[in-house]
């Protein structure tokens, strides 16, 4: 704080002051628009992961309406039917075999990728050291959160990853 004390007894504390207040002021400006954009990252992942939610309970709904509550690995594809139609309709994309693409009111800035959809025994291992109370599946995506220009770094790209288990029988 030396620095600040000189700076004020300066004979040429005026244009001192007002570079410090300049300072002070774009410094500000910078933390707001980094909690903003913290904030809205935050909402939009927020969201994303309600969607993932809704889409693998819905998943496990139609599973259970369709009678399948102790093989998840014999109805695999059928589970993964479910999931990328629940999924691709909440979000307005399309489901081309791999991601889903955005589409028109899509709020993702790129496609979202499924990372694992796998079926899990009662018993079996879970992420996190658990083991899992029933049959299910355990669903993973990534979604983007923001891609653009970042000033004197580049294109970047902010990806969250998802990641929960759904019980067959359990809804």
């Amino acid at each position: 704080m030396i620095w600040f004390r000189q700076l004020i007894d300066d004979e040429r504390g005026f244009l001192g002051t007002y570079i410090l207040i300049l300072y002070l002021f774009f410094l500000l400006m910078g933390f707001a628009l980094l909690i903003g954009l913290f904030t809205a990252m935050q909402s939009s992942a927020t969201r994303a992961y309600q969607w993932f939610d809704a889409s693998g309970q819905y998943t496990i709904r139609l599973a259970n309406m369709q009678g399948i509550t102790s093989d998840p690995e014999a109805n695999l594809d059928v589970a993964e039917q479910y999931f990328d139609a629940a999924y691709a309709e909440l979000t307005k994309t399309t489901w081309d075999g791999s991601e889903f693409e955005p589409g028109p009111g899509c709020p993702f800035p790129g496609p979202v990728t499924v990372t694992e959809f796998d079926p899990v025994d009662q018993g079996g291992a879970l992420p996190g050291g658990g083991t899992a109370g029933g049959p299910g599946y355990l669903i993973g995506i990534s979604v983007p959160d923001y891609i653009g220009n970042v000033p004197c770094i580049g294109q970047q790209s902010v990806s969250v990853p998802m990641r929960k288990f759904f019980q067959l029988g359990s809804s």
